[in-house]
Formats: structure tokens, C-alpha cells, sequence
């Protein structure tokens, strides 16, 4: 994860639930854990959709929802052979995701609309707020 920066808080956080285990247990490396995490939060691992993203992407900007082209990459995304269990899952999941896309292209209707791929970083868009009714406001009124 290059660029990953670790989240900290300043004062701890801490859940209702975490509160009751802290007073629950007898276990001081359990209690030191809960404090741990309440300061700086465990990161942990998602399972990304990003072989289903760009399948369903490239259906939507190529305006034809076409079941049968999208199912053909179905099935070569399921023989994709994983190399760890967190593969395996990543592509079941995947899968899974693409096969709920397939259910809902009859209820898709963009037939007035053309969709195209965006910048997949654009700039971030600054915005400066002035109103010059803040200027000279008579603080009595």
C-alpha cells in the first residue's frame, strides 16, 4: 500500500460495545489492545471489485448492454486461477457482483443519455465563497 498514511487520533475513540469488553475482561493485553486501537486504529484488508468495476464501465460507455459479452467475461474472470484464498474470495466476489450487473441490465434504461469514462484523477476543483454583503454589516442591526 505505497502512500498509505496510518490514521491516529489525538484522544482515543472508543465504541460503547469496546468500553464494555475493556471492563469485561481480566486481561491486561486484551484491555492494552482496546486502548491500543482506540489511538490508532488497525488498517484492514477490503476485498475490491475492480475486475467488475472496469467490465461494467466499459459495458456502460460503450452504450450496448449486452448480456452475452458480459457474461463471456464471466466466465473467463471464474477460470482466473487465484494464488491465496484472499484471490479466490476476490474473485468470487467479483463474479458475484458482475452476475447482480447482468439481473439489472433489463431495468437499466440510459437510452437518452450517452455515458463516457471520466478523468480517473481529475483535479480537485477549488472553491473561493465571497459575498460582499459580509463587508460593513452594522453589528446593532
Amino acid at each position: 500500500m505505497a502512500g498509505y498514511k496510518q490514521k491516529t487520533h489525538k484522544e482515543p475513540r472508543i465504541s460503547v460495545n469496546k468500553l464494555g469488553e475493556y471492563l469485561a475482561t481480566n486481561k491486561a493485553a486484551r484491555r492494552d489492545r482496546i486502548l491500543r486501537d482506540a489511538k490508532i486504529p488497525p488498517a484492514y484488508q477490503v476485498i475490491r471489485y475492480d475486475d467488475a468495476k472496469q467490465i461494467i464501465q466499459q459495458s456502460l460507455a460503450s452504450g450496448k448492454l449486452n448480456t452475452q459479452e458480459i457474461q463471456a467475461k464471466i466466465s473467463v474472470l471464474a477460470a482466473k486461477e487465484a494464488n491465496s484464498e484472499f484471490d479466490e474470495r476476490m474473485i468470487k466476489s467479483n463474479v458475484e457482483a458482475l452476475e447482480y450487473f447482468v439481473e439489472l441490465i433489463p431495468s437499466i434504461a440510459f437510452d437518452d443519455f450517452i455515458l463516457t469514462l471520466g478523468e480517473h484523477a481529475p483535479p480537485h476543483l477549488k472553491l473561493i465563497f465571497y459575498s460582499p454583503n459580509l463587508q460593513g454589516i452594522d453589528q446593532a442591526t
